[in-house]
């Protein structure tokens, strides 16, 4: 998706109107993308909030090249900055901590359901790929990125970006079909 110059000069000058079809135009991509980092709705919301928050901020500097994938490079910070401060704050917890917690390990009724049907099954097979190979999927295959503008947001190769793009998707097929070695075969 292509962000039409008139939206953006029109934000650029302060129209409301032009800034709220914008954010309409993204913010299920910026949505989609935290809650990948982040499985977590709540986080997801608030990132995505603070993704349009520091657009707005920047927009004046911004010059209307590659707009997507600028977006998503605020979005992928934003959310390995909410995985930093959970982590550190996982670890003040656990050291603070008396009591153990427990979980059920037997998944809910809900969740059962959704583990059979094929977007599960992808997802589940996702977050089974190492945190690099899954990002590459993401913004390559789920966001649709170029090569060039991933290389770019990575700071890599290009040649090196299509690679290990290349490699994340033989890997997600093998973990896909070891989740489901009946996934892609005819009845």
């Amino acid at each position: 998706m292509q962000l039409p110059v008139e939206i953006l000069e029109q934000c650029k000058m302060g129209d409301h109107s032009a800034w709220e079809e914008l954010v309409r135009m993204y913010q299920g991509r910026v949505f989609a993308m935290a809650f990948q980092y982040l499985n977590n709705r709540d986080d997801a919301s608030e990132i995505t909030q603070d993704v349009f928050l520091k657009v707005y901020q920047q927009l004046k500097q911004f010059d209307g090249a590659h707009f997507l994938a600028w977006i998503l490079f605020i979005t992928r910070n934003k959310a390995i900055d909410r995985l930093r401060w959970r982590k550190v704050r996982a670890e003040t917890t656990q050291q603070t901590d008396d009591e153990p917690e427990f979980i059920d390990p037997k998944p809910s009724p809900a969740e059962t359901f959704e583990t059979k049907n094929k977007q599960s099954l992808l997802y589940n097979a996702l977050k089974k790929l190492a945190p690099a190979k899954r990002e590459l999927i993401m913004m390559k295959e789920i966001q649709g990125l170029k090569f060039k503008e991933i290389a770019s947001m990575m700071g890599l190769p290009v040649g090196t970006v299509k690679s290990r793009s290349n490699q994340a998707r033989m890997d997600l097929a093998k973990v896909v079909l070891e989740l489901d070695p009946s996934y892609g075969r005819k009845p």
